[in-house]
């Protein structure tokens, strides 16, 4: 891996000599002892106090004067929060300009122009925050989130994009065109005429979009609004579902009903998209009951079944009807406690083919006038649930059986994974089948999954017709830069063959149960690795015939 770049030459010049002094000695004692964490820590806290420095050693100033021999060795031991990358990819988050919705504002909703964030952020979470001091510019955002995951020693060469700040698609459509142009600008790092030119340019970019997050309802992922996320590259939506109860839809002032909801999985699952549904317990008309049961219906239903599920309990913040309606007493929000019990449950019932992203907001405790509080609830849960591992009654979703997950969070060493074998599990969904095809070892240890959909009737993109769709394929462990064979750091399990076996499955597969060809909706800065195995680029789509 390169060592850190793009810093300003100023900040290197704020060490004194003293403190470069300290800091190489801290690096030595790493390279000699090869500590843990904690033992990283204390060589720190020891060196620190023998200098008398000022500032107590930060990882990213000690990555800086590491000399370019040494840097590939040490980075694992001072990279920040292994666990960003430890899902293969790492993310930036990129706010809109505040827009008001078109229907109006749902009641719980924080933010918009008049208060001068983006729609249903309060301007306090860290990415907003982030945001704001770059003035919404998408460019300036994604070239501040690249520098500060080099800074933290995480690799940055493949990201997963996810355009926030409400429903992106009901923005003027000369904002969405100018806001796209500029992710794909900031990532290469140049200017472009046209979003296609820019997309071409970032398929052999330094930095590369490997997947595209759209934030939308369902009334504004129709056909036509699909057509129109796929032109950006967009390969993954997050749509807010909320609650599966029409009067609850209505009494929050949503703007569409269930029925929206259900078609709108449909399409977005035929054209090959992603789904991440956005839940929240605890709205106005619900119970605990109810809520359990939506996400019963969610996960079981085939009119739903999300990929990824993204869980907001509902928290009342001010300056929203909402508010208003919890101080004159006439809503009361969920506790701690029935949080608790909801997430669990959920988690509990979670299918082995659905990922939870996400289990409560990113908001600050002081602006939460009513409901749950608790930062740590998902700890919390998995606590509980380590319990119920002799009996397997545990969560079983895809972040929880991660491989680097069970090994960086749940400490399961290597030695104690089993072998990986196929395996498969299929489901109706959206009038289609679902394939969820996996290597995975006799204790559900995930290495690598493929998502194979063969779609309804209904196709609406031709070339998607009488074709095989391919609407996930990822490998799990660290993120490795894009040209690595063959890697030896712990936690990485990339670059090992697990894809190509997994794209062979499902051409196969699809070749067996009677399709011609097979499509790959590929984040743009992937199209260069399907090219590899004989696809092509056909209407925005990796191709390929296979009979």
């Amino acid at each position: 891996m390169p060592k850190l770049e793009n810093f300003a030459e100023e900040d290197r010049n704020e060490l004194t000599d003293i403190e470069i002094e300290a800091y190489k000695e801290i690096i030595n004692h790493i390279l000699e002892q090869k500590p843990n964490k904690k033992g990283i820590e204390i060589i720190k806290r020891e060196v620190a106090t023998k200098y008398k420095l000022k500032k107590f050693p930060r990882n990213s100033d000690l990555l800086r004067e590491v000399d370019e021999e040494n840097y590939d060795t040490i980075l694992p031991f001072l990279r920040i929060r292994d666990i960003r990358s430890l899902s293969g990819v790492n993310v930036i988050s990129v706010f809109t300009a505040p827009f008001a919705c078109r229907h109006g504002a749902c009641i719980f909703c924080p933010g918009g122009p008049e208060w001068g964030t983006p729609m249903s952020y309060t301007g306090r979470e860290p990415g907003a925050m982030r945001a704001i001091s770059n003035g919404f510019d998408p460019v300036s955002q994604i070239k501040s989130r690249i520098n500060q995951l080099q800074a933290t020693g995480h690799n940055a060469e493949k990201l997963d994009i996810i355009v926030m700040g409400g429903t992106f698609n009901s923005n003027p459509k000369e904002y969405q065109d100018q806001f796209i142009l500029g992710i794909y600008e900031g990532l290469n790092g140049e200017k472009s005429e046209t979003i296609e030119e820019a997309k071409e340019k970032n398929e052999r970019a330094k930095y590369r979009c490997i997947g595209l997050t759209i934030e939308t309802k369902p009334d504004w992922a129709e056909k036509k609004h699909i057509h129109s996320m796929l032109s950006f590259g967009t390969t993954r939506v997050e749509i807010g579902v909320q609650t599966l109860q029409d009067e609850v839809l209505a009494y929050v002032n949503r703007g569409h009903d269930l029925n929206e909801t259900i078609e709108s999985f449909k399409n977005l699952r035929d054209a090959g998209l992603k789904i991440t549904a956005h839940m929240m317990p605890g709205l106005p008309g619900t119970t605990p009951e109810i809520d359990i049961e939506d996400f019963r219906t969610l996960y079981y239903d085939s009119r739903f079944i999300p990929d990824e599920i993204k869980i907001y309990p509902t928290q009342v913040v001010e300056n929203t009807p909402l508010a208003e309606l919890s101080l004159r007493g006439e809503y009361k929000g969920l506790t701690n406690e029935e949080t608790y019990r909801i997430m669990k449950e959920a988690k509990l019932m979670t299918p082995p083919f659905v990922r939870i992203k996400r289990a409560l907001r990113d908001l600050p405790v002081p602006l939460i006038i009513d409901g749950p509080t608790w930062g740590d609830m998902r700890d919390r849960i998995q606590k509980e649930l380590k319990e119920y591992e002799e009996a397997k009654k545990n969560c079983r979703c895809i972040r929880c059986r991660e491989i680097g997950i069970r090994l960086y969070k749940d400490g399961l060493s290597i030695n104690e994974l089993g072998e990986f074998t196929k395996n498969i599990r299929s489901y109706e969904a959206g009038d289609g089948m679902e394939h969820f095809l996996s290597y995975e070892d006799e204790n559900e240890t995930l290495i690598g999954f493929l998502r194979l959909r063969y779609p309804s009737q209904d196709v609406f993109i031709d070339v998607l017709k009488n074709s095989a769709i391919v609407r996930e394929l990822h490998v799990y462990g660290s993120s490795l830069p894009l040209e690595t064979i063959n890697s030896d750091e712990q936690y990485t399990f990339q670059h090992k063959g697990y894809g190509k076996k997994l794209l062979k499955w499902a051409e196969d597969m699809s070749a067996k149960d009677g399709y011609s060809k097979i499509a790959v909706i590929s984040g743009v800065g992937v199209r260069e690795y399907y090219r590899k195995f004989g696809y092509v680029l056909k209407d925005g789509y990796m191709v390929k015939n296979i009979l």
